[in-house]
């Protein structure tokens, strides 16, 4: 039934932008931290995919891959690790700025496929994390031939 047949006069909003609009308010409280200050999300990512895969680059410059951890579960990538800012001293100096933090760190993706998590491949190369997803066969599209009944 359409909504609008009945109250002709009412411009019903689209149910696709109120989530995109929801997401954006949820993904906008969890940058904010308890102190009221806003930081950037970490590690920012570029998700891409050819027939095979879906690619997730993370942006991790002077992370030892030691410190990094890739999960994935059915369409959830998650990257965690430990971020330290290593030479900065801490000999009672007072922060005037301070956009560089250290610690703990989990980015999860939710992506619109299921992968093959055994054949998943995760390689570090200068300050970039890029983790290969391999589709799993179910959501790799293939042609199927007619058959004459």
């Amino acid at each position: 039934m359409n909504m609008r047949n009945l109250w002709p006069s009412i411009e019903l909003p689209d149910p696709g932008a109120l989530i995109r609009d929801l997401e954006r308010m949820i993904d906008a409280v969890s940058r904010q931290d308890v102190t009221g200050s806003w930081r950037g999300v970490f590690p920012p990512v570029n998700v891409s995919r050819d027939e095979e895969r879906y690619y997730v680059r993370a942006v991790v410059p002077g992370i030892e891959p030691s410190k990094l951890q890739v999960n994935v579960e059915r369409s959830k990538v998650t990257i965690s690790g430990e971020r330290s800012l290593e030479g900065e001293s801490r000999d009672g100096r007072s922060h005037h700025r301070q956009e560089r933090t250290e610690g703990s760190f989990s980015r999860t993706i939710t992506l619109d496929t299921v992968f093959d998590s055994d054949a998943v491949e995760a390689t570090y190369r200068d300050g970039i994390l890029t983790i290969a997803l391999p589709l799993s066969s179910a959501a790799k599209a293939r042609q199927v031939p007619v058959k004459t009944a």
